[in-house]
């Protein structure tokens, strides 16, 4: 009987002719082809975020800011400053930029012409003059080789930022901050960092947007834009925030609860990058509930339409004006023609803000001409007068001496003072004088002065 011999694995070994060939069913084939891919693409996601990281490490390191600064800001607070500081790089073309030489002497180099060589190394820019501050401005120099002129005119202009009742500020085309100074972190709570490169729309009361709007013509292209009237003067409510001392400034007088009023004063440029230029400070200092009043200043009360209710002594004294003429007459009457247009201004953003600072304005005198003065103005809730529930509270500072006593501008400048008619017991709605001043029978409460009034309670 023949044996049958099968050549079917003759090509293999004995154990792998009795090992059993494992069968893959497609989803599972499938499930390592997806686990394959996955793992692919998690490992080029994160080598693009350690690359995205240097690079804003690098990014960070090169913007002018002090390394405890530097170290705590994020990527998008990296980007808007960078941002800010290229733009103001721009606006200022002949911005020039101090670094150390070889042979450890400061030289000037152009921003167009050389902008990278002023990030060469850490070990040169620790002896730039300006180095350690915000946008490159230095707090200490410690380079002595240096020009002594360049070094004091730095510590000069950090001594002025500090010394300043306000902060600088510089805004784009959009209203976004390109710059600020550091003291703006003392009266809005917010560091420079904070606001680079940020819309100064989001800190400001709803209703002052639109009026920051239309001041600086805001999104309107440069060369659209005829600067008529450079010189802006206006104020912007802000919304309180925790600082040194940005909470004091929401409680003082005439101010509304959570907003803190600004004045501001620079000028307009028909210029993307560096549409306003200006200067900005507390319409009011921080805090006031009293306020010592020297002899260039002097104070009155008024009604919401400028009326005069109530004038202190000085009042009369640098006016040469009896009360019997003063009293119930309106403000507007008693300033030169020509700056009339700023008192109404100034008295619409007291009556919407609560506070507000004017330009510098022409208070007529009695014998003739002028006195040049400033005005702020407060709004304050009055229960004693039953016909007013809001008054206006006027301190003004007087600048000059009487100018031009040869020049009437108004029919009140031809009476005679020393006339017996304008004695005060000639007039009718004039009350008698008290300590602090002079009242209009508009003050009375039952036969009785507001200050007679106090005294007794």
């Amino acid at each position: 009987m023949s044996e049958k011999i099968s050549f079917k694995h003759k090509n293999k070994a004995p154990a792998e002719r009795s090992a059993k060939v494992p069968k893959m069913d497609a989803e599972k084939r499938l499930i390592n082809t997806g686990e394959t891919n996955f793992g692919k693409v998690a490992y080029s996601e994160g080598n693009r975020r350690v690359k995205e990281k240097h690079a804003f490490i690098e990014l960070s390191s090169l913007v002018p800011l002090p390394p405890p600064i530097r170290d705590q800001l994020d990527k998008t607070a990296t980007l808007r400053t960078t941002i800010a500081f290229l733009k103001i790089r721009r606006l200022f073309g002949t911005f020039i930029s101090f670094r150390a030489s070889e042979n450890g002497q400061c030289v000037g180099t152009s921003s167009q012409n050389d902008q990278s060589a002023e990030f060469e190394s850490d070990e040169k820019r620790r002896h730039w003059p300006n180095y350690g501050g915000f946008y490159g401005m230095r707090t200490t120099t410690t380079t002595t080789n240096c020009n002594q002129e360049q070094m004091m005119m730095h510590q000069f202009s950090y001594n002025l930022f500090q010394a300043m009742d306000g902060f600088v500020i510089v805004l784009d085309c959009e209203g976004k901050v390109i710059y600020t100074s550091e003291t703006v972190a003392v009266h809005l709570g917010l560091a420079q960092v904070e606001l680079a490169g940020i819309s100064l729309a989001e800190f400001v009361h709803p209703d002052d947007a639109t009026l920051l709007h239309n001041q600086l013509a805001l999104n309107l292209p440069a060369n659209a834009l005829l600067v008529l009237q450079p010189e802006l003067r206006f104020t912007l409510r802000f919304r309180c925030t925790p600082g040194r001392r940005a909470m004091m400034g929401c409680n003082g007088i005439g101010m509304q609860p959570g907003y803190k009023p600004i004045h501001f004063v620079g000028t307009l440029h028909a210029d993307d990058d560096g549409r306003f230029l200006g200067y900005g400070q507390p319409s009011v200092p921080y805090g006031l509930n009293e306020l010592r009043l020297c002899s260039s200043m002097f104070m009155f009360r008024a009604t919401p339409a400028l009326q005069l209710i109530f004038v202190d002594n000085r009042f009369t004294e640098v006016t040469e004006l009896m009360p019997t003429f003063l009293l119930n007459q309106s403000l507007f009457s008693l300033i030169h023609p020509a700056d009339v247009q700023q008192l109404s201004e100034v008295q619409q953003t007291a009556l919407r803000g609560g506070q507000a600072l004017s330009a510098f304005l022409r208070l007529l005198n009695g014998r003739g001409g002028w006195h040049w003065i400033q005005c702020r103005l407060c709004t304050t809730n009055t229960s004693r007068m039953p016909t007013l529930s809001k008054m206006v509270v006027g301190v003004c500072t007087l600048i000059s001496e009487a100018e031009q006593f040869d020049k009437v501008m108004d029919v009140l400048q031809m009476h005679n003072i020393n006339n017996t008619t304008n004695s005060l017991s000639s007039g009718t709605d004039c009350a008698a004088g008290g300590v602090l001043g002079f009242y209009s029978n508009k003050f009375y409460v039952n036969g009785k002065t507001v200050e007679d009034e106090a005294h007794q309670h």
